[in-house]
């Protein structure tokens, strides 16, 4: 049995060990450097420091609400939407704003937020009679020292006459990959008349505006037509934000409509060693088990035939 009892011992150790805290902080921690204590610096008596000094930790961290903005225009109009970044960190930090196309304007692209406040950007978005009916995205970086925040900024730009009205809708919000994103898309005639070969695509894009996976179909609108589609997200594809889109297209009558989601990778490293560990523990005890079992019985029986 003292075989099995240190097979034990050790498994208990093994898991300790891989239960180990080796999650990836979402904030940058400093250690300062030790510096001797600055005595009457601060206007005291200079009685009562430290002469060793002492140990502080810079935490860098910061958030930004909302980290999506999406608006729809017709061309030649514009909006202002506001984004609150907060400071969450010990330290004054200095940002920028950084990869914002021409048609997009911050209020500022270099500010200081002290530790526990917030300032507001202001976003000005404007369609200057260039837009062609369309999903625009655009992946605004927010930057300090190490660390960087997405603001992802969705532009739908439709016809100031259109022939249709176009509705998207997502069932969920947080994917996989290798899911299947459900969506619900509503179209309705504005026109009177019936309408054949209207083209219809749909798909997943990226923040890039790369499309991941998309489909193609043709189909008849009398009045409203409500569609379920799907797309399965590629095994591949990275954690972000992404939107589900479609446009429907007749003759040069276009709309477009989008609905955003997020994937995020859930990764199990740390129990799938785990899961392999135990059942390799198991396997070993069960077969030390059997074998220690057997010498003894073995043992009896010599000693039986022996008497």
């Amino acid at each position: 049995m003292r075989k099995l009892l240190i097979i034990l011992l050790l498994s208990l150790l093994i898991i300790n060990i891989v239960y180990a805290d080796t999650s990836v902080p979402s904030s940058i921690t400093i250690k300062e450097k030790e510096e001797p204590s600055p005595g009457n610096e601060n206007g005291g008596n200079g009685g009562g420091g430290s002469s060793g000094g002492s140990r502080s930790r810079s935490i860098i961290n910061f958030e930004i609400e909302p980290d999506i903005i999406k608006v729809q225009l017709k061309n030649n109009q514009e909006t202002i939407q506001k984004v609150t970044v907060t400071n969450t960190g010990n330290r004054i930090l200095s940002f920028t704003v950084e990869n914002f196309p021409d048609y997009i304007s911050p209020s500022e692209t270099s500010f200081s937020i002290s530790p526990g406040s917030f300032k507001t950007i202001y976003f000005h978005i404007s369609t200057l009679d260039i837009f062609e009916p369309e999903v625009y995205l655009s992946s605004v970086l927010i930057k300090t020292q190490n660390l960087q925040k997405v603001l992802t900024i969705i532009l739908e730009v439709v016809e100031k006459e259109p022939l249709f009205d176009t509705e998207l809708h997502v069932a969920e919000k947080v994917y996989s990959p290798g899911d299947i994103v459900k969506a619900d898309i509503k179209i309705t005639n504005l026109g009177e008349l019936k309408l054949d070969d209207v083209f219809l695509l749909y798909a997943i894009k990226d923040n890039e505006e790369n499309s991941i996976n998309s489909r193609e179909e043709t189909l008849a609108i009398e009045k409203e037509l409500i569609l379920k589609r799907e797309l399965k997200i590629p095994e591949d594809a990275p954690s972000g934000n992404y939107i589900f889109y479609t446009r429907v297209l007749y003759g040069d009558k276009k709309t477009v409509a989008s609905d955003t989601f997020q994937i995020r990778h859930i990764e199990y490293p740390q129990q799938s060693n785990i899961y392999i560990l135990l059942i390799i523990i198991a396997i070993a005890a069960i077969l030390t088990f059997f074998m220690l079992t057997a010498k003894k019985k073995k043992k009896k029986g010599r000693k039986h035939h022996k008497m």
